[in-house]
């Protein structure tokens, strides 16, 4: 039987679910490859925001006071549960625990090579497209080496690379201005006027986080309006039409006006491989990464994996599916088509996407269709399926947090022995 020796990047929670599963497969052995010195990936906080000791972007985005949008009972992996003592909303500190437990758990410490950078990925073309040249930097030693793998799993993450924002004489403006990835701690914005660009999880979530410190917070976004009550020193406003010369004055798309001593960017982040060689034949085109079968394989190199690689979804339980998933392509268990139907069903369910209404640059996002989605990359490899009680708490949580923004954090999910759950609220909710 074939040993399969499998590189993987990155040791965040996508790349550890990879690294578990393919760990537990007796003909195959994973390598993970993580530039820090510890597991967690995103979920790791630091103080730091630009480099680190290495000279390196800092890759984790999180913020001192950030906690879970999720419950902890429908973001657990299937096959790991968090600590029943654990709140259903979590502290980052908790989450990077529980990922720190799933590592030691699962004996996945001995397959990870800390503070060690990929620097490129190549198809080993002098054998067969089956095999890769893996190019790594010890950092540490400051050494570089090439092993041969049999086949790669890219799981970098999607949050390291900030999107910046284009605006009409941004140029003028004098405060300080930071992309929310470099976002901390609030306490420097006490007394300050604060304009936030962006209202998805992280504009909303930051806007409330310096609202407690901050004389003023305007958000500014082309979304629905937030219609739950907010703290009374946070309103909103449409995009920004232009900055004026006075070095504090923007002007809205509305013809409104108003001065800003600081700006954060909760614009989003962009998907950024540079450690792929052109090769590999996989680019990214405005937030489209051209092309992934089923989001996840490169039909010119089935042996290449990408797990995480979809937006607004309950991600740990996906890149369980995913790497099943994988893993049954890889060993043949699940015979993929050709590439040209590969290629064929990438561009249908692109179209698909198009005609509901959804943008090119939201090519990976899911939403309301990730547990379709699921069950699909599920039933192709006989799994079981979530419970239903995931979907439906993790609706129940979003209409929550739709209502009453500022204090659904407060409430906590019971599961019941018949299977399904209560939510429990706050009174008052």
């Amino acid at each position: 039987m074939k040993t399969w020796n499998i590189a993987v990047i990155g040791a965040g929670a996508a790349g550890l679910c990879a690294a578990r599963h393919i760990a537990s497969r007796g003909n195959m052995k994973p390598v993970i490859f993580e530039k820090a010195h510890t597991v967690g990936g995103v979920w790791c906080y630091t103080d730091k925001t630009d480099k680190d000791e290495y000279g390196l972007k800092i890759h984790p985005a999180m913020y001192k006071n950030l906690r879970t949008n999720l419950p902890k009972e429908v973001m657990e992996f299937p096959d790991f549960p968090f600590r029943s003592e654990y709140p259903s909303f979590m502290t980052h500190e908790l989450l990077s625990e529980y990922l720190s437990s799933y590592s030691k758990h699962f004996e996945l410490d001995k397959y990870i090579k800390f503070g060690c950078l990929v620097r490129n990925v190549k198809p080993n073309t002098l054998e067969d497209t089956s095999s890769w040249e893996v190019t790594v930097e010890d950092l540490r030693k400051k050494s570089t080496y090439t092993t041969t793998f049999d086949a790669v799993f890219v799981c970098n993450g999607h949050y390291a690379t900030p999107l910046h924002p284009n605006f009409v004489n941004q140029g003028y403006f004098k405060g300080n201005v930071i992309h929310s990835h470099s976002y901390r701690t609030p306490e420097q914005y006490s007394g300050k006027k604060v304009l936030i660009v962006g209202c998805k999880s992280s504009g909303q979530d930051i806007s409330l986080d310096i609202a407690k410190h901050a004389e003023s917070v305007i958000i500014s976004h082309r979304t629905s309006l937030v219609t739950c009550p907010l703290p009374e020193n946070v309103n909103q406003r449409p995009p920004i039409a232009t900055f004026k010369e006075d070095g504090r004055t923007i002007c809205f798309a509305d013809g409104s006006e108003a001065e800003f001593d600081d700006i954060v960017n909760c614009t989003g982040y962009l998907y950024d491989f540079p450690f792929l060689d052109e090769d590999c034949d996989i680019k990214v085109d405005d937030g489209r990464i051209c092309h992934l079968y089923k989001h996840i394989i490169n039909p010119s190199h089935p042996s290449l994996m990408f797990i995480g690689v979809c937006g607004v979804i309950c991600p740990f339980p996906q890149f369980h599916f995913q790497v099943l998933y994988s893993l049954a392509a890889l060993d043949g268990s699940l015979k993929l088509p050709s590439k040209a139907a590969m290629m064929n069903d990438i561009e249908n369910d692109y179209q698909e996407r198009l005609r509901n209404g959804i943008p090119h640059r939201k090519s990976h996002v899911m939403g309301a269709a990730q547990w379709a989605y699921n069950d699909m990359l599920a039933d192709a490899i006989s799994e079981p399926r979530l419970h239903p009680r995931v979907e439906k708490l993790y609706n129940d949580v979003h209409d929550t947090r739709t209502a009453n923004l500022c204090r659904y954090r407060e409430h906590e999910a019971r599961l019941l022995d018949t299977g399904m759950y209560e939510l429990h609220r706050s009174p008052g909710d």
